[in-house]
Formats: structure tokens, sequence, C-alpha cells
């Protein structure tokens, strides 16, 4: 066989495992596809998530209209990502939650059972740390709530403080220094008084001293 023969052998020889390597890659991205397709696109690595139907802001309450549930690839998963439906409904948002996010145990705030005194009621009212003492009030400190509606007036003595939006064991807590609601233990007929100075933004706290025995 002449040199050019060869050469020709060569060249043909090369192509023909070009085409064969090619081949064989097209087979095996196929069967990887194939697998993906059959475990949600990710194949072992991925996992179902719930993520939000639509951007989703601080203090709503969430339900089954504001998230669905999505194949999520386990290398991009959030930490405290949350996998069960009941751990989302009912509970409210601590902060903002762009649509298609994951959501994650740091977005929802947990229950908290409140231990409301006998004879007194629970009330939600909105703050700033300007009027609640600095942003400085924790659940189980008693204040002095005061209005200055027409003019500054004592409405309550002693008013325990059942929670806060800075609760120690809140993931709030670490990322916003700001105190943004309080939740009082106040008697019934005071429940009117406190919702008219809150709306008008003029409920203030004060933290009394210990006294000197």
């Amino acid at each position: 066989m002449g040199s050019k023969a060869k050469l020709i052998v060569s060249l043909i020889s090369g192509i023909l495992a070009a085409v064969l390597g090619f081949l064989y890659l097209q087979a095996a991205k196929q069967d990887i596809y194939s697998d993906q397709m059959q475990n949600g696109g990710y194949g072992e690595r991925s996992v179902t998530v719930y993520v939000a139907k639509h951007n989703l802001f601080p203090g709503e309450i969430l339900s089954e209209e504001d998230f669905e549930d999505k194949v999520w690839d386990t290398n991009l998963l959030p930490e405290g990502v949350v996998q069960a439906r009941e751990d989302l409904i009912g509970k409210s948002l601590l902060v903002s939650v762009a649509e298609n996010t994951p959501l994650t145990k740091h977005h929802v705030e947990e229950a908290v059972l409140l231990e409301v005194p006998s004879e007194k009621v629970a009330l939600s009212v909105s703050s700033a740390n300007v009027r609640s003492v600095g942003g400085s009030l924790r659940p189980g400190m008693q204040v002095d709530v005061y209005s200055n509606i027409e003019q500054v007036s004592l409405l309550a003595h002693g008013v325990e403080v059942l929670q806060t939006s800075k609760q120690t064991d809140s993931y709030q807590s670490k990322t916003n220094k700001d105190i943004s609601w309080i939740t009082l233990a106040v008697d019934p007929e005071l429940v009117e008084p406190f919702i008219a100075a809150e709306a008008s933004k003029t409920l203030y706290f004060s933290l009394p001293g210990e006294k000197d025995e």
C-alpha cells in the first residue's frame, strides 16, 4: 500500500473514531437527561421544596395560595428550607420573599403560645423604637402606657409585655434592630382607648425603675 493510500485510510479511521465518540457522548447525555426527567430534572440531587407564587411581604399570613411545590437542585438549596406544607400554612412572614424563592424557616415566624393573665386580654399594637424605650422592651416587663391624642394622659399603669417583634429567639432580632409591634396584657375596657391611640400613632411606653426596698 502506497503512502497516499495509508494517509487516506488514516483519515477515514480518524473520522470514524470521531463519529463514534460523538455518538457515544450523545447517548450518554440522553441517558442523563432521561434520568433527570424521571427525578424532577436533577437526578438523585433533586428535592421538592415550596417556593413563593408571587412576591410576599412581612406580616402576611401564608396560605396555600401563596406558595407551590417545585423540584430544586440540592446543591442550590438555601439553609433551613421548608419541606413540609404544614410548616408554612398559617405562619406569619418575617421578611420579604421574592417570587419563585424557596421558603425557609428563617422567612416565617414560629407560633408562640401566649399566656394571658386572668381577666386580661392580649392586644397587639404597632410601635417604633422612639415610642417604646428605644426598642428595649421585652416579654415580662411591666410598662406604663401613655396617649397623646389631645393631651398627654396615662392610659394604664404596670401593663405586662407579652410579646414583641424582637423576641430573643426570633430570626428578625438578628436581622432587624427596630421594634415594630408589641403585644400587651390589658384590661378589656382599655382595648378601645388603646386602639384609638395606636391608630393616631400617639401610643407611648415608659419603663418605670425598680423601687428601693
